[in-house]
């Protein structure tokens, strides 16, 4: 899972990240990842984490270009459901549904988001949600990840007339 580390640099950067999962095979390995990248990232970076993915799960080299279009289609999906969104940024309210687990704890909420306010973090949502909720600070990017990843599903589907 990605880091909140992003959460530090204040608003701006942080809305710049994009939720990417990885469900697949490589050469018989179970790949099953999620974590929140860079928008803007580049090849080089992107190459350079699948090598290191790729070593994390001892598969060969090979699998890197698999790995990177992978998240490049997530990272295109995202930055195209985020150029959709209105400039304006008034308020629209979205409900947010939580439903997930995390070791041996399951997470379920929901609530209210207002996707038009940009000064709205998941990483500062979640952070409070951890204190409110007692749970460790380690489920920060757990809880973020989820939230951009509705987000980006809901920016999606107003791309598409949806709402």
């Amino acid at each position: 899972m990605g880091s909140s580390a992003g959460a530090r640099h204040g608003a701006c950067c942080v809305s710049e990240l994009a939720p990417i999962r990885l469900d697949m095979k490589l050469v018989g390995k179970e790949v099953r990842e999620s974590f929140c990248l860079d928008a803007s990232v580049d090849d080089r970076a992107l190459f350079q984490l699948a090598r290191t993915m790729c070593q994390d799960l001892d598969v060969p080299r090979q699998c890197e270009h698999v790995l990177v279009k992978a998240i490049k289609v997530q990272l295109d999906a995202y930055t195209s459901a985020e150029q959709a969104s209105p400039a304006n940024r008034q308020e629209r309210l979205e409900v947010i549904k939580l439903d997930f687990h995390a070791g041996n704890i399951h997470i379920k909420d929901q609530f209210v988001w207002d996707v038009g306010d940009p000064s709205s973090t998941p990483e500062d949502f979640a952070q409070v949600t951890c204190k409110d909720l007692n749970l460790p600070l380690r489920f920060v990017p757990e809880i973020a990840y989820h939230i951009r990843e509705q987000l980006v599903q809901i920016r999606q589907a107003g791309k598409k007339g949806m709402y």
